[in-house]
């Protein structure tokens, strides 16, 4: 019987062991989505607000029925010394409220504490939204940018050319200023345009983000996209950003009602077409502005590499005519501690290997003359010494449009002296993917012989210069998915290059231009044509500007793309 007792207890207890776990993942929540997680936390965000709201409420009513001598408990009392009240929080006032308040006139001391408190919480409250937004500057801004702020902080208007290398916080200080004055001028809106409208989104948009966050204000501000917008519901304030790709359009812009753009920021300004240009988009801009209103115009810009840009020119009779109005800055002014490590290595050694490079682009200064783009490109045979020793080899396509032509280059990089080679290329107008396909894996599938001859797949031997790569990735432009899915079809290694940050036109060209030498061997015939005679868009007058055209640069786009990994690399300087 014991024995048989204890079986059942053993069996049973096993029975509840086991069913343990069961109970446990009845009681256990599911993982939640991201969506979800977000949407629980915008619930709990609601009511967390909702219980605030009526906190403040109640010490609203409490400060103004002390402060008016109203007596009683009805809606009515409440309405009179709170109008600005929805009926709902007045009955829950007057419930509340009003009754503690008799309570303690008739000498209920907790209920008289209960009162003192909300009338102190609400005086405090009134005292908050009285007084102006204010923020310490004293950890946002590098020493450079002091008098900057001290001249916005007078509110009296002013115009600022902010110029120097990069990572000089050009941009940060303007987004910083243009937040700031905005939230304590609800009267206020502002305008920015980079000259690129597709720029928008990956900077100036997402700047101007960063700069609410930083001051603490970002709730009070919804961001959308397409296009890129801030608005302020509270005030009707809003951000607008608009590219400069077609500036005649901007006669159509209004601030909403009731404000107006006292704010503007020309970001990248030197890719503008000259003086003529930028001031037809501030004539547009500052209008429908209340009397006295004032303006702060912000430009920015990294110097051209040559001392002919227009805006070199400009800003050097604007700053012999008033010193402050120019501000020149490099990542050495800086705090050390807000430049990243990684940069600041990368700025170094640049300014080891190539110091003319380095003066340009972390210097911000003009080193050049003229127009050319690519001072440092030459044509002439690449040796069979020179191929044997390359160590890179990159492949990158421009896929053409209509009478434009397709292009594929290969390209090389000797890291060792900084050297960019165009090897071999592939063109042709009107091509199908299915032939250009073809003709790209036929060439990547045979190795090169020393002599400039092609040999066959798989052959191999002391005439071989160049091994065949037949598997090697091929950097494509992005604009064209379904292009890269066909080359893809056709067993090509083909990937989208992104055309944003790092590879955008401006970007990727500048690390083209920081090479120590591009060599085009003479049997690429496009790229020999493109690279030594591509120029910067002038103005009227004849200036340069800082303006990519977007003509005649078919192998440079493709050269752009095949060197993406090597920009992306933070030690290929």
């Amino acid at each position: 019987m014991g024995k048989r007792t204890n079986r059942a207890r053993k069996t049973r207890g096993r029975a509840e062991r086991g069913a343990a776990p069961a109970a446990a993942c009845a009681n256990l929540k599911p993982v939640r989505t991201a969506e979800e997680a977000r949407e629980l936390g915008r619930r709990g965000g609601i009511a967390s607000g909702e219980a605030r709201r009526r906190k403040r409420d109640m010490a609203a009513v409490a400060t103004a029925i002390l402060a008016s001598g109203a007596k009683g408990e009805s809606r009515e009392v409440i309405a009179a010394v709170a109008p600005d009240l929805a009926d709902e929080d007045a009955t829950v006032a007057a419930a509340v409220v009003a009754g503690q308040i008799a309570s303690a006139q008739g000498g209920n001391a907790q209920s008289a504490r209960f009162v003192a408190e909300l009338d102190e919480r609400g005086r405090l409250a009134e005292r908050r939204e009285d007084a102006p937004f204010c923020r310490d500057f004293g950890m946002l801004l590098a020493p450079p940018y002091v008098a900057l702020h001290r001249a916005v902080e007078r509110d009296e208007g002013l115009e600022r050319w902010l110029h120097g290398g990069r990572f000089s916080g050009k941009s940060s200080v303007i987004s910083l200023e243009i937040a700031y004055g905005l939230m304590r001028h609800p009267e206020r809106s502002a305008f920015v345009m980079p000259k690129i409208g597709n720029d928008i989104e990956g900077g100036v948009f997402e700047q101007m983000l960063w700069a609410f966050r930083r001051l603490g204000c970002e709730a009070e501000w919804a961001a959308t996209k397409r296009p890129c917008r801030l608005a302020r519901p509270s005030t009707g304030q809003v951000v607008t950003f608009k590219g400069g790709d077609r500036t005649d359009k901007t006669k159509a812009i209004k601030a909403p009602g009731g404000t107006y753009y006292a704010y503007q920021w020309i970001s990248e300004v030197d890719q503008f077409g000259g003086m003529r240009e930028v001031r037809t988009v501030l004539q547009s801009v500052t209008r429908d502005a209340p009397e006295g209103a004032v303006y702060f115009r912000f430009f920015d810009y990294n110097p051209p590499r040559s001392r002919d840009a227009w805006v070199n020119g400009h800003v050097a009779e604007v700053e012999a005519a008033d010193p402050a109005a120019v501000i020149s800055t490099t990542y050495l002014d800086m705090p050390r501690e807000w430049v990243p490590e990684q940069v600041y290595r990368d700025a170094e050694a640049l300014r080891e290997l190539d110091p003319e490079s380095w003066e340009h682009e972390w210097g911000g200064v003009p080193t050049g003359y003229g127009a050319e783009v690519f001072r440092r490109a030459e044509v002439r045979s690449v040796t069979d010494e020179e191929r044997r020793s390359i160590e890179y080899h990159l492949y990158g396509v421009d896929w053409g449009f209509s009478t434009d032509p397709f292009v594929w280059v290969k390209a090389g990089y000797v890291r060792s002296t900084r050297t960019l080679y165009v090897l071999d290329e592939i063109s042709g107008a009107g091509l199908s993917n299915a032939e250009s396909a073809r003709m790209v894996a036929d060439r990547m599938s045979r190795p090169r012989l020393a002599g400039g001859g092609l040999g066959e797949p798989g052959q191999d031997g002391p005439e071989v210069v160049e091994d065949a790569e037949p598997y090697a990735e091929v950097l494509c432009d992005s604009a064209e998915p379904k292009s890269v899915a066909d080359f893809r079809a056709e067993g090509i290694e083909a990937s989208s290059v992104p055309k944003q940050g790092a590879h955008n036109v401006r970007n990727s060209v500048r690390w083209l231009q920081d090479r120590a030498a591009i060599v085009i061997d003479p049997s690429c015939e496009v790229a020999a044509r493109e690279l030594p005679c591509y120029q910067y868009a002038l103005t009227r007058d004849g200036k340069p500007t800082g303006m990519l055209p977007d003509a005649d640069n078919h192998a440079i786009d493709a050269l752009r793309y095949a060197v993406a990994r090597l920009i992306d690399d933070p030690t290929m300087v």
